[in-house]
């Protein structure tokens, strides 16, 4: 490296990571779609709800908040889920409003400061290439790309957590600055609040540690022990809120059994990893359930990983396992025992679960690329070329998922066509939106600031199960949100649709498309005041 580069490593470090924010957030002002998911709504509306707390509707259901200010504060999304991205997302919301673009932009924001710790730890561990790869890397990853805009799952807060904390413990140690260790060791505990399995990336960590470095862990403990035990007590308290819920946690484990066997998880692994996902759940639509049936574009990158650790290990063999304690021993501990705990874990079929390997691979990859280059020859060659191949496919694949969604718009589940179902209402006196079907409620509740939103069909099933009726007293003004076959989830779309009809002019029933012209849902407005029943036989209306 020349002396210049030396002599300006940090500049270089900044310049690159500004240039890679600046592509991605061109590309991302140019993606048009998709439409907010969701379990995207279920995070923003959390955050929404701080800054218009008498909204209708206040929490979604089954999140815990306390009240501070005379406002909800939000803790928990799920059991095992906290509400850390929500209160990030606070600021935005209150600066720029309840925008789709500002819950994706706050996002992005917080997926660029992970990548720029990220980045930092890289130049740490293994110099200045080494970091910029592992940016290139990361910028050109279709499924970290995708997810870092509009994730459903917490990934980007557990990302920055994640790379915050390593980059703090490192400058602690290395530095022997006591506040760094603290704040970083703080930092790894918000990331077991945001998700609960985020303890098993630092297991992880922890093994690979413990295999290339223990006499370095030996002699930390004696040299510097009282400040070990500080770190582990403010990890200990940022992981408080997590671990006072884990009964609730634990409480879950066996609803998340049902979901997903070890099939569809390593399908989900594999597509996380080679790009694929983001551009079969556009494709599917978002049926989670025929993504394995989408062909797709992919990248390199799952390939890539496969050798990096294949040439470890055989390295290790070969040469012992001190040869790998630069660095890529653990991270190679690391992402193999990340992915065998997600593909163990119950319910872990989502990208989100995988992208918990972020960014420990592309770490491990640029790493090995990176002393291949080094090595000179063929192996020089070899590596080069897998470099801009693996940058190439990944960006191949990221612009062709983009132009699927701007040719769609975004399908089914994931249609933009809701936001325009949600400010048509929201300017209409008194209307009200009653969901027979998941994907409608949060979006409009977090999109609107008028309209009566219900979501009664979660008490549909249990209302027939004792009392063998379910009824819902309507006017001119409800409009009832269904999906059609493929889209239809809990089993009450088609038949709702099959009644509607049946009342020719008193019924309007309009199909939203997108924009290939396929029905995304449809809305149902019965035009003079009605009763809407359903029991064991179907839907039926009573007219007064």
């Amino acid at each position: 490296m020349s002396q210049w580069l030396r002599e300006h490593e940090f500049a270089v470090l900044l310049l690159t990571w500004l240039a890679l924010c600046g592509g991605a957030l061109s590309l991302a002002a140019t993606a048009d779609g998709p439409g907010m998911l969701y379990d995207e709504a279920w995070l923003a509306q959390q955050g929404r709800q701080v800054v218009d707390p008498l909204r209708e509707g206040l929490m979604p259901p089954g999140t815990q908040k306390t009240w501070l200010f005379g406002r909800p504060f939000p803790l928990f999304a799920l059991p095992y889920l906290g509400s850390l991205k929500s209160q990030l997302l606070v600021p935005a919301i209150a600066m720029f409003g309840n925008e789709l673009a500002a819950v994706r932009g706050a996002t992005l924001g917080v997926a660029m400061l992970a990548l720029l710790a990220t980045l930092a730890v890289a130049r740490r561990i293994f110099g200045l290439r080494v970091a910029l790869l592992t940016g290139a890397l990361l910028a050109s990853d279709p499924t970290v790309f995708f997810h870092a805009q509009w994730e459903w799952g917490p990934f980007t807060t557990g990302w920055l957590c994640r790379a915050t904390g390593a980059l703090l413990l490192l400058r602690g140690y290395s530095e022997m600055q006591r506040a760094a260790t603290l704040t970083g060791a703080f930092a790894l505990g918000l990331g077991v609040y945001n998700r609960a399995d985020f303890v098993l990336i630092g297991l992880a960590c922890l093994l690979g540690l413990a295999i290339f470095h223990a006499p370095a862990l030996r002699a930390l403990w004696r040299t510097r022990r009282g400040e070990l035990i500080g770190a582990c007590a403010v990890f200990l308290l940022g992981a408080l809120p997590m671990l006072l819920n884990a009964r609730r946690v634990f409480g879950t484990m066996g609803d998340l059994t049902t979901r997903g066997d070890l099939t569809e998880r390593i399908q989900v692994l594999i597509s996380t990893l080679d790009g694929s996902y983001a551009y079969r759940l556009m494709a599917a639509g978002g049926r989670y359930e025929i993504l394995d049936q989408i062909s797709a574009p992919t990248a390199l990158l799952a390939l890539a990983c496969a050798v990096a650790v294949v040439a470890c290990l055989v390295e290790a063999v070969r040469r012992g396992p001190a040869s790998l304690r630069d660095g890529r021993g653990v991270l190679a501990v690391a992402c193999v025992g990340i992915a065998a705990a997600m593909l163990a874990l119950p319910g872990a079929t989502r990208a989100h679960h995988m992208l918990n390997l972020t960014p420990f691979v592309q770490l491990l990859v640029g790493a090995q690329l990176v002393r291949g280059i080094d090595a000179g020859g063929t192996r020089r060659a070899v590596a080069a070329l897998a470099s801009a191949a693996l940058i190439l496919t990944g960006a191949t694949v990221i612009e062709t998922t983009r132009s699927l969604i701007r040719e769609t718009g975004g399908r089914g589940w994931w249609s933009d066509q809701i936001a325009g179902v949600g400010e048509e209402l929201d300017q209409e006196p008194g209307a009200v939106a009653v969901s027979l079907d998941w994907g409608f409620h949060l979006q409009l509740l977090f999109s609107t600031d008028n309209l009566i939103v219900l979501e009664p069909f979660w008490q549909i099933g249990s209302a027939l199960a004792s009392q063998g009726v379910w009824s819902h007293r309507g006017d001119e003004r409800h409009v009832y949100l269904v999906h059609d076959e493929p889209y239809d989830r809990f089993g009450f779309g088609p038949r709702f649709l099959a009644t509607a009809r049946q009342l020719g002019d008193r019924a309007l029933i309009r199909a939203h498309q997108d924009r290939e012209g396929e029905p995304a849902f449809f809305t149902v407005r019965v035009n003079q005041p009605h009763t809407l029943f359903v029991d064991r036989s179907g839907y039926s209306f009573g007219f007064d």
